[in-house]
């Protein structure tokens, strides 16, 4: 089943590569500035840092409450806690960390690289940040925040949803990426 999995996003990314990367691109690059502007206000909610780094001080906050001085019921209550805390962390952040090393291995270049919306650009392993486009981190993220939180509360998956693809989109929007990133 994974041989079949992975076929199919390989398929998929190569026929978006193909048919959709620069037709959308170059419709985004006319998009008008209220447009644009308006998806860079959007865009950086899709930095890990918004989610990591409140949940890092939730967690150590957590943990340097004095456990001892609880009730038998609220230390595993602070237990429970901490799990999904840290659950949501690890989630958001190891997803973050893999995806940074995939995205330099494969070596996209972003659709400013050069001066064109190239999507057939690629310089594999090359360690810069003009040549990570593939995956989008931002989206990584939003689709990590929207996994992670969207367990622990599922009445929250509608707007989860929403916030993911208005940061996919708006990566597009901003040409920070193709469609197929």
């Amino acid at each position: 089943q994974f041989g079949i999995a992975t076929t199919a996003i390989i398929v998929v990314t190569l026929v978006l590569l193909v048919l959709v990367d620069g037709p959308v691109m170059r419709s985004a690059a006319r998009l008008p500035h209220v447009v644009t502007w308006s998806f860079r206000q959007i865009t950086d909610l899709g930095l890990s840092g918004w989610f990591l780094w409140p949940l890092g001080i939730l967690f150590l906050a957590l943990a340097a409450l004095p456990a001892e001085r609880l009730t038998a019921m609220s230390q595993r209550v602070l237990a429970t806690v901490m799990v999904r805390v840290g659950f949501l962390f690890l989630a958001i952040g190891a997803t973050g960390l893999v995806v940074t090393v995939v995205k330099r291995m494969i070596g996209r270049g972003r659709p400013s690289v050069e001066g064109a919306l190239d999507p057939f650009l690629f310089h594999p392993f090359v360690w810069r940040a003009d040549f990570a486009s593939m995956p989008s981190g931002h989206a990584t993220t939003a689709f990590s925040v929207l996994v992670a939180f969207g367990t622990l509360w599922p009445r929250a998956r509608t707007v989860l949803w929403i916030y993911a693809l208005l940061i996919v989109a708006s990566r597009v929007v901003v040409l920070a990426h193709f469609p197929s990133d």
